[in-house]
């Protein structure tokens, strides 16, 4: 399956009916709907991204003239996508599975524009991706140690090509980051995405694929970027919101479970009834009485093996 999970959300509906119609017709399985934000986010700011209703039948791929049924499976899927560009260490404390509002997308991912954040935000922050406008200047260094973090940590960096259609300063810088990037992550955890606010900038999974091997990746490495690493970070988010909330609920049920009382403790503790000191102290009585009637026993038979030896004869010296 291929997929672009970067398309801005429009908020003209025609927009993006046409954005969804060309991702079709170019052979894309899926989209991720992207909404930005560049401050902090808040407990109100649930995603406001409607998926566009499609047709009963779509065309797909402009040569081959094929029509594949909505009913299909294959049928073309659209996800929600949450990218805050972090400017300040403040938007950080609120990008966490207790804000509501990021439950509300599938796929959490920032843009970081500091050295600092970004060390955050491969090491300590739970998101999926981190998007880096390769299209002009990185404003920091990019760094073997942190690259490795996040890819142990199952987060994907993604390359966006959109600015690089429109500008050839802007090709430039991106070929060239983008070489960088995959020199120093050995081609692991690479998204290709476009960034395409208008479907003229939309270009197709085989020229995505193309794209990657001009930035110096084979041509299967290339395929998978929009492909099999679509479909792991996907599967990222997935375990990210299913694990939060199961872990939320656990710690809901504990907290609901009833506090054994202290009297239910005392009583394990309290002293044995009379009735077994009674039968204890018998017992021990009896023992001792035991004892003493089996000392007279001793003396009586040490009396009887002396009396016998003076019974004996004795032997009288003749002389």
């Amino acid at each position: 399956m291929f997929w672009d999970l970067n398309v801005p959300y429009p908020s003209n509906k025609a927009t993006a009916r046409e954005l969804v119609n060309t991702a079709i017709k170019l052979g894309y399985d899926g989209i991720a709907w992207n909404y930005t934000l560049t401050r902090k986010v808040k407990p109100t700011d649930v995603c406001p991204i409607q998926p566009v209703e499609l047709d009963s039948k779509v065309m797909i791929g402009s040569q081959v003239g094929l029509l594949r049924p909505k009913s299909s499976p294959t049928t073309f899927q659209q996800k929600k996508r949450l990218t805050v560009h972090l400017d300040d260490a403040s938007q950080v404390h609120t990008l966490n599975a207790s804000n509501p509002a990021l439950r509300s997308y599938d796929l959490i991912a920032v843009r970081p524009s500091s050295e600092r954040l970004f060390q955050h935000a491969v090491s300590q922050m739970d998101i999926d991706i981190i998007s880096i406008d390769f299209s002009q200047k990185v404003p920091f260094y990019l760094k073997r140690p942190q690259l490795g973090q996040a890819i142990e940590r199952g987060i994907q960096f993604e390359i966006c090509y959109a600015p690089a259609v429109r500008d050839s300063a802007s090709r430039k810088y991106l070929i060239s980051n983008a070489m960088q990037l995959l020199h120093m992550t050995k081609c692991k955890n690479i998204l290709i995405a476009s960034e395409a606010a208008r479907a003229m900038d939309l270009r197709g999974p085989y020229d995505a694929i193309n794209l990657g091997v001009l930035f110096g990746l084979k041509q299967s490495l290339a395929k998978q970027c929009i492909a099999a690493h679509a479909q792991s970070v996907l599967l990222h988010a997935e375990t990210r919101r299913t694990l939060k909330s199961a872990m939320k609920d656990e710690i809901i049920s504990l907290a609901s479970s009833p506090v054994p009382s202290s009297s239910s403790s005392s009583s394990s503790s309290s002293p044995a009834p009379e009735s077994s000191l009674s039968s204890s102290s018998s017992a021990s009585s009896a023992s001792s009485s035991s004892t003493k009637s089996s000392k007279p026993g001793k003396k009586a038979s040490t009396k009887k093996k002396s009396a016998k030896s003076s019974d004996a004869p004795v032997a009288m010296d003749e002389s």
